[in-house]
């Protein structure tokens, strides 16, 4: 065989081989963005025995997601200094993340990770007031979590998830329709209470205080901590 003839032969050999590999080589998938990513805003409400942060959500990304959790902050000084000031006076407060994360990686208590972030007295986006400066926040339990969609259909039943025990009691409002309200509210008394009430109310407007009366058995009413209804229409 001629030099010229074997050159061309080892070529057409090596260019079949680079096609075969090319062919076979495992598939690169380019990473998508994450629905969930970005700033997650947060109401904080709690007391003595247990601190809670629930996201402020929207029915649009990244911030279609309800989510509850239970934290604690990891400075412990500043911990007990914040449950103290909740606990003398249910009000809301805020907490501004310091860092953008996935919101889904909430979804379980194995995949939260600590976070970075500022608490206002109020609203930190309408006027609140700064009063701790990036503490870092540890999750201690995933307590609720269910995704939103735009096309989440009008129930008509509203459904209150209590946490917490004893004179520490608050109940928040599951998001189950478009346009929906988020409620937070601190519970009246210190009775043993169900961890779920249910409300047949088809409007859009929180219990009246005499449906709030039959629904905890109690003269009493709750203190409304966070009411919202503009971020989910």
């Amino acid at each position: 065989m001629s030099i010229v003839l074997r050159i061309i032969t080892i070529f057409l050999i090596a260019t079949v081989t680079l096609v075969h590999a090319e062919t076979h080589a495992p598939h690169k998938q380019v990473p998508h963005a994450h629905v969930g990513h970005g700033s997650h805003g947060m109401a904080v409400f709690g007391g003595r025995q247990a601190l809670y942060a629930s996201h402020l959500p929207m029915f649009r990304a990244p911030h279609a997601a309800q989510v509850v959790l239970q934290i604690r902050l990891s400075d412990a000084e500043l911990d007990q200094s914040l449950r103290q000031r909740l606990s003398e006076t249910p009000e809301l407060w805020t907490l501004a993340p310091s860092e953008r994360f996935d919101l889904s990686a909430f979804a379980n208590i194995s995949s939260a990770h600590p976070f970075h972030a500022s608490f206002s007295q109020g609203h930190f986006e309408r006027g609140g007031k700064i009063e701790i400066k990036k503490a870092q926040v540890i999750v201690e339990r995933v307590i609720y979590y269910q995704s939103l969609s735009e096309d989440m259909r009008k129930s008509s039943v509203q459904r209150y998830q209590i946490v917490g025990k004893g004179c520490e009691q608050f109940a928040f409002k599951h998001i189950t329709q478009r346009p929906d309200f988020d409620l937070i509210s601190k519970l009246p008394g210190c009775a043993k209470r169900a961890r779920m009430l249910t409300l047949r109310k088809p409007d859009l407007a929180p219990p009246t205080p005499q449906e709030w009366q039959r629904l905890l058995l109690d003269r009493q009413v709750p203190t409304h901590i966070y009411f919202e209804t503009s971020d989910l229409q």
